[in-house]
């Protein structure tokens, strides 16, 4: 968290995430948590295509370990482990951009 309230821009997109996500109440958040919690319906082998995976080392909320089960299952998974928590990507925003950028091209 300290990563994103540093930085004037991700700390406004944050909070205009949570402000319009909450807006109509909590029941869409509750639901995505409810199918989380759900078996997807595929198996993390079967995804043919390139999966990015960014996660923090140190995230409180999902623990490095689950990303690092799932990156292992994904056949074509490029996953990076970066220092910080849960909103670890916001630091590494112009990467990740930057990435998705070179393969369009």
């Amino acid at each position: 968290m300290r990563e994103l309230v540093r930085d004037a821009d991700a700390r406004a997109a944050f909070v205009a995430d949570l402000l319009e996500s909450s807006r109509q109440g909590g029941a869409a958040m509750a639901e995505d948590l409810r199918l989380y919690l759900r078996p997807w319906g595929f198996e993390p082998a079967d995804v043919p295509g390139l999966v990015r995976l960014w996660h923090g080392t140190d995230d409180p909320k999902v623990p490095v370990a689950l990303a690092r089960r799932l990156a292992a299952q994904l056949p074509q998974a490029s996953a990076r482990f970066v220092p910080g928590g849960h909103f670890a990507a916001f630091a590494h925003q112009e990467e990740i951009i930057g990435e998705i950028a070179a393969e369009r091209h």
